[in-house]
């Protein structure tokens, strides 16, 4: 059992390391990863145009990479990346299911069988669901072109469809 007395009272050596390793690009059999409201979503505060505040909210579902060279090259026994995007909302502030909004979340959905409009639905029914496939896409830092980043860009089913 973890005693954290213990731990904070010890003394380490060593450097750490300071950069995650990055999920080589490329296609893989995937997972939703658990549900935490916490860390699927966020609000975000852009500026309009004319300088007023717009507030967004952003989606981040892990996606469990279930690959074993990924997981041996890594050194991890869980790996995940990220599927992200912006939720639209309507003017009560539900999620928006008219014709061209929400398309990345329809995607999900349409890939793990959810997206029958006679059911209902919710993001927790999205945890632990698949497998699916997906790609996996490596883009660099803005500010620092050396640190690299991994996303979920494209996903469908097992089949391809």
């Amino acid at each position: 059992m973890f005693d954290a007395s213990k731990f904070t009272a010890t003394t380490f050596a060593g450097a750490m390391s300071t950069e995650y390793d990055v999920i080589p690009e490329g296609d893989y059999t995937l997972m939703v990863g658990p549900y935490d409201e916490k860390t699927w979503f966020r609000a975000q505060t852009f500026k309009n145009d004319d300088g007023t505040d717009r507030e967004a909210v952003a989606f981040e579902i892990p996606m469990e990479i279930i690959d074993d060279t990924v997981r041996a090259t890594m050194g991890r026994t869980l790996v995940l990346s990220r599927y992200k995007g912006f939720i639209d909302l309507d003017a009560n502030g539900d999620i928006d299911f008219s014709k061209g909004r929400n398309i990345k979340i329809g995607r999900l959905r349409e890939v793990l069988g959810q997206n029958d409009p006679t059911q209902p639905w919710g993001f927790p029914m999205l945890a632990g669901r698949g497998p699916f496939k997906g790609h996996n896409r490596v883009t660099p830092d803005k500010k620092n072109p050396e640190r690299k980043y991994a996303e979920i860009s494209r996903i469908t089913t097992m089949s391809g469809s």
